[in-house]
């Protein structure tokens, strides 16, 4: 295995436990590729780790402080205790069986992400290093996940595609369903794995799905960006009379309509509406709801355009507060990783001055315990939300 030192007084990130380092830090000591497993050794040239190497601002991504451990080995390991994590959280169940296997750095593997569905487990890579690893990766999830998982799908991000031409997407070794079909909640999904967002669902919501649920009997429910309603399908389980689903994106809506079918709740209680949720919301008549959501895509991935992401949540958010009723609810979430969860808490106070309602927190959201967080890698923290009463 290469290695790479790093610079007097910049192993700091080593001692705080924390897994990237970043490319001032790092001393090139011999060649290296992009993708290579290194270890990392510190100005005295101690060897202190391995972990991969990328051409990029965060150098290095740090995998386990045992420099004896092969490849092979890393895997069995990093896959067999995440495995035991989720099934100690009670995943798979009958009723619930999609859940996030592999949560990057919060399982102890930077840059990379693999989703369950059903007997499908769905391998995203975010870094090139893990794309060169990916028969190892497939080869510890088949052996650790007999007779669960049956079928391995490799999705890696688009800007990987774009880049190296031998990263593809598709079936690993044998070959399984275009569509894939999962349960959460007792509620039956289906998505195509090549033409769904992420890695196929929205699975970081689960929990806050079920509370909407748990609250919705009686009740009328706006959700704003739904997807392919997660939230609507978990309302209508729960006694909603009335829900609309509001998304720009008429593909969204349609996979909506097969799982209300799906679900047998494709009913004169549910509306469907393709159109832009900042637009909808900015009405001079608002139609007034018992339960409001707003959960958009990150409206900034990047420092430089959180100023105006905080503008657009702000705005977004009092437009929405105008449709609850009083004594209603608005559920607002982020998962922009730039806008921490103090900012966003401030931003919706912004919000709740603007619109000119008296708002009470009464739920603090997150995402859910398969979503597991390295507690030295706070970026990990990523999805928050709110549950307010709006009088």
């Amino acid at each position: 295995m290469k290695r790479v030192q790093l610079h007097k007084g910049r192993d700091i990130s080593i001692q705080r436990q924390h897994p990237w380092i970043f490319s001032r830090a790092v001393k090139i000591i011999e060649p290296i590729e992009e993708g290579d497993r290194v270890i990392v050794s510190d100005h005295r040239g101690i060897d202190r780790c391995q972990g991969h190497y990328h051409d990029s601002s965060i150098m290095l991504r740090i995998l386990t402080e045992d420099i004896n451990l092969d490849v092979q080995a890393y895997w069995d390991d990093t896959i067999g205790r995440a495995i035991h994590l989720r099934d100690s959280l009670g995943f798979p169940n009958d009723k619930t069986d999609a859940y996030r296997l592999i949560n990057g750095e919060g399982d102890h593997a930077s840059g990379l992400i693999v989703d369950v569905y059903g007997d499908t487990a769905v391998i995203q890579c975010h870094t090139y290093a893990m794309h060169r690893e990916l028969d190892h990766i497939a080869a510890s999830i088949k052996r650790f996940g007999e007779g669960v998982i049956n079928y391995l799908y490799t999705k890696p991000v688009r800007t990987l595609k774009e880049r190296y031409e031998d990263v593809v997407s598709g079936y690993i070794r044998d070959e399984g369903p275009e569509v894939v079909k999962f349960r959460e909640h007792g509620i039956l999904y289906e998505s195509n794995l090549e033409l769904a967002q992420k890695t196929g669902f929205f699975l970081d919501q689960r929990d806050n799905r079920k509370l909407i649920g748990s609250l919705s009997e009686g009740k009328t429910v706006m959700n704003n960006y739904c997807y392919t309603g997660g939230f609507s399908l978990c309302a209508l389980q729960g006694g909603a009379t009335k829900v609309s689903s509001v998304d720009i994106s008429i593909k969204a809506i349609e996979q909506l309509e097969v799982l209300l079918d799906l679900n047998d709740c494709n009913d004169d209680r549910h509306e469907s509406v393709v159109a832009d949720v900042k637009k909808y919301l900015a009405t001079d008549d608002p139609e007034m709801y018992d339960i409001v959501i707003t959960d958009p895509p990150a409206f900034a991935k990047s420092l430089k355009k959180r100023h105006s992401a905080v503008q657009a949540y702000k705005r977004m958010n009092a437009m929405a507060m105008q449709h609850v009723k009083p004594g209603g609810m608005l559920f607002a979430f982020s998962c922009s990783q730039v806008v921490g969860r103090q900012l966003f808490y401030d931003t919706l106070v912004a919000a709740a001055m603007e619109s000119g309602r008296s708002v009470q927190v009464i739920y603090q959201l997150d995402q859910g315990p398969d979503h597991a967080i390295n507690i030295f890698h706070t970026e990990g923290h990523y999805l928050k939300g709110l549950g307010m009463v709006v009088s």
